[in-house]
C-alpha cells in the first residue's frame, strides 16, 4: 500500500555529505535514515539498491494532520510562480512540477510533496500530480488543469494567484466576524454564570436583616424566581453556543454533513443573503479572471460551481453550463436568478470576451460590497443581542437587591422608632 516509509541504512562514508544526521560505522560506512512515499516496504529496499545503500530497518509512518507542516499562502504563492517560470523557459508542466518538488530543501515539505513525486515518477500527468500535494483548494486545481488543458497555464497560475488572495480578504473578514460573536457570546455567558453561581448565592446567605416574617418570604421568593430567570436565560445561550459549536464541528470534519447544513442556514434569512452574496461574488471573480485567460465558460462553470457553499448559487453554475451546452450565447446562458435584472442586463449586453470578464467582475465587486454590509449587521445584531441578554441579566440581580435593600431599610426604621 503506498505510504512513507522510514528507512534506515548504511551508505558509503564518501556520500555522508548527502545527509544531516549520519553515524559513523568503522572507517567505510555510515549510518543514516530517509523518508520515502512508495507503494511497499519492498519498493523501497529496491529504490535504496539502486542509490547504492544497504538496508538496516524500514518502518511505516503513519503522518497524522497535527503532524503536517502548515503551508503559508507566501509560500503557495512563490511555489506557483516557481512553476509558471519553468514553463515559460519551455518545460512542460508535468516536468516544472518535478523540478520545484526536486528542488525543495526543507525535509518537512519534500515529505509532503512526495506523493506528487511518486505520481510523476510513474508517468503520471500533471493534474493527477497536483492533486496529490494537498496544499491547493479544489477550486484552484480546477482553474490550474482547465489553464494547462488550454495550453495557458501560466495565465491560469496568475489567475490562481488572484483567487488565493481574494480567498484570504474573505476569510479574513469573516474570521473577524466570528471572533467578534464569538466574544460576545462568551461575555454574555460569563455574565449569568457570574449572577447565577456568584451574586445569587451571596444575597441568599446574607438574606435581609428584617424581622417582618413577609418581607423575608418575599425576599426569598425572588431569590427563587431569579434563579429561574437567570438559568433560562443562561442554559438556552449555552445550548445555542454548543450547538453551533457543533454544527461548525460536523461541518467541518463530515463533507456528507456540509450539504444540509448548508441548506439549513440558506433558510435563515440574514445568512441565507450573506452566503448567497459572498458566494456570487467568489464565483463571479473567478468567471472573470478565467474569461481573461480565455478559457471556455463551460470549463469556467464547472470550476466556479466548486467555489461556493451555497447550494443556489452551485445550482445557478451548473444550470449555466448546461444552457451552454444547449447551444445559447453566454450571456443568455448566465442571464438567470439569483442574478439581479439589473445584473442580468450587463451579461445580455456584452460583445466579447473582455466585456464579459469586466461585467462578471463588476457583478463580484458588487455582491462582494453587498456580503460585506450584511456581515456589519450580523455582528450589529450580535451587539444588540449582547447587550439586551446582558441588560436582562442586570435588572435580575437589581430586583432582588432592591428587594433586599426594602428590607434592610424597613428594620432600621424599626430599630429608629
Amino acid at each position: 500500500m503506498t505510504g512513507f516509509y522510514r528507512a534506515a541504512f548504511l551508505a558509503p562514508v564518501a556520500r555522508r555529505h548527502e545527509f544531516k544526521a549520519a553515524k559513523p560505522i568503522g572507517t567505510d560506512y555510515v549510518e543514516a535514515e530517509l523518508d520515502f512515499y512508495l507503494p511497499s516496504e519492498a519498493a523501497v529496499r529496491g529504490e535504496l539498491a539502486r542509490q547504492g545503500f544497504i538496508p538496516l530497518a524500514i518502518r511505516r509512518r503513519e503522518i497524522q494532520w497535527w503532524q503536517q507542516q502548515v503551508v503559508g499562502r507566501e509560500y503557495r504563492q512563490r511555489f506557483l510562480g516557481a512553476i509558471a517560470f519553468h514553463v515559460r523557459a519551455g518545460l512542460s508542466p508535468a516536468a516544472a512540477l518535478r523540478m520545484v518538488i526536486e528542488g525543495e530543501e526543507d525535509t518537512g515539505l519534500r515529505s509532503r510533496m512526495e506523493p506528487a513525486l511518486e505520481v510523476l515518477r510513474r508517468g503520471g500527468d500533471f493534474s493527477e500530480a497536483f492533486r496529490h500535494l494537498r496544499m491547493f483548494d479544489p477550486t484552484l486545481i480546477a482553474i490550474l488543469v482547465s489553464g494547462e488543458r488550454a495550453g495557458r497555464l501560466p495565465s491560469a497560475i496568475s489567475s490562481a494567484a488572484d483567487h488565493m488572495r481574494s480567498q484570504q480578504a474573505v476569510w479574513k473578514k469573516a474570521s473577524i466576524a466570528i471572533l467578534w460573536v464569538g466574544v460576545e457570546a462568551l461575555v454574555s455567558l460569563s455574565t449569568g454564570w457570574a449572577v447565577q453561581f456568584k451574586f445569587l448565592p451571596w444575597l441568599e446567605k446574607n438574606g435581609i436583616a428584617s424581622e417582618d416574617a413577609a418581607k423575608v418570604e418575599h425576599f426569598n421568593s425572588a431569590i427563587q424566581q431569579a434563579y429561574q430567570w437567570n438559568g433560562l436565560l443562561l442554559y438556552s445561550a449555552l445550548a445555542l453556543t454548543v450547538t453551533v459549536a457543533l454544527a461548525a464541528a460536523a461541518y467541518a470534519s463530515a463533507p456528507r454533513m456540509r450539504e444540509w447544513l448548508d441548506m439549513q442556514i440558506a433558510r435563515l434569512p440574514l445568512f441565507g443573503r450573506i452566503i448567497e452574496d459572498s458566494g456570487i461574488a467568489a464565483t463571479t471573480a473567478i468567471a472573470a479572471r478565467l474569461a481573461q485567460g480565455h478559457v471556455p465558460l463551460t470549463d469556467t462553470s464547472d470550476i466556479a460551481s466548486q467555489a461556493t457553499y451555497s447550494p443556489r448559487v452551485r445550482a445557478f453554475w451548473r444550470h449555466a453550463k448546461n444552457r451552454l451546452l444547449r447551444g445559447l450565447p453566454p450571456g443568455e446562458a448566465l442571464a438567470f436568478e439569483p442574478l439581479s435584472r439589473a445584473e442580468r442586463l450587463q451579461l445580455q449586453a456584452h460583445q466579447d470576451s473582455g466585456q464579459l470578464a469586466d461585467v462578471l467582475m463588476a457583478v463580484a465587486e458588487h455582491r462582494a460590497e453587498r456580503a460585506g454590509r450584511g456581515r456589519a449587521r450580523l455582528i450589529g445584531l450580535g451587539m444588540y443581542f449582547t447587550i439586551g441578554y446582558g441588560a436582562l441579566v442586570g435588572l435580575l440581580a437589581i430586583w432582588v437587591l432592591s428587594i433586599q435593600n426594602d428590607g434592610l431599610g424597613a428594620s432600621l426604621s424599626s430599630l429608629g422608632g
